[in-house]
């Protein structure tokens, strides 16, 4: 999170005032500590009788109460989760997830080509591009380590494109894949959305997760997401129907929002 509110901060803020973001970080990290922690006192409060009339401490008459009031510290989920600001320039992501390529044929070969690569570009520092040759799907997968996102409403991104996928759309897929065993554990869930209006330009898409459903036509074991608090992988995926064949995509600032 600190990563991604210095990068914001580099893209106004001169290099010779490198010492002003070192300054908001501090001030940013202190906010954030004052905003996590909460004190709840609408606790339940715990009844203790003591013996002043001599009597076993049975809550008669005669007993003195003392009610203790227990004060737990409660910590919010932040504002926002940074799944991937790729400021690494390589794996893993900011959830200590790996990501990379998929392809039907493994290595990605001929006809279904796709490649990641993480260049720098100024005011943004790194991040991933999806370079795509394919007649059918390619596809950009990320880790997110069993994540819960029942916080957060919004899945957000910033995307610019060249090439085909320009005025087309590319998919984006929500899994929880599980597996193992004799009536163990299974799973093979996920759900999809549509994302269009690709441009040239950097833009930022706010994708809400309620928009996001089971595709159509899939059959049994697939089914649709049944736990949002336990999520494994988050995949872009290009096709050759819907991206066209020839085109690049660039991605950074991968995050979750409320």
């Amino acid at each position: 999170m600190i990563h991604y509110f210095q990068k914001q901060m580099r893209r106004v803020v001169p290099n010779e005032h490198n010492h002003v973001i070192r300054q908001f970080s501090l001030l940013f990290i202190i906010s954030l500590t004052l905003v996590f922690v909460d004190v709840a006192q609408t606790q339940p409060k715990e009844t203790r009788f003591s013996d002043d009339d001599g009597a076993a401490n049975d809550g008669q008459l005669g007993d003195t109460v003392d009610n203790l009031v227990y004060l737990p510290t409660i910590l919010k989920p932040p504002e926002f989760l940074v799944i991937a600001d790729f400021d690494t320039c390589k794996p893993p992501n900011n959830l200590v997830g790996d990501m990379g390529a998929a392809c039907p044929d493994p290595g990605c070969p001929p006809p279904d080509q796709l490649f990641e690569s993480y260049p720098a570009e100024p005011e943004r520092g790194c991040i991933a591009c999806l370079e795509y040759h394919i007649k059918n799907w390619g596809a950009f997968w990320m880790k997110l380590n069993h994540l819960d996102m029942t916080p957060y409403p919004y899945l957000v991104f910033d995307v610019r494109g060249t090439g085909d996928i320009i005025g087309k759309q590319f998919k984006i897929e929500i899994k929880r894949n599980c597996h193992s065993t004799l009536d163990g554990t299974e799973c093979y869930e996920l759900e999809i959305n549509y994302v269009g209006g690709v441009t040239a330009n950097w833009e930022q898409k706010r994708i809400d997760l309620s928009e996001f459903a089971f595709p159509p036509g899939w059959q049994l074991p697939y089914k649709s997401i049944q736990d949002w608090s336990d999520l494994e992988e988050l995949v872009f995926t290009v096709e050759g129907n819907q991206s066209g064949e020839d085109g690049s995509i660039y991605l950074d600032n991968v995050r979750l929002e409320k």
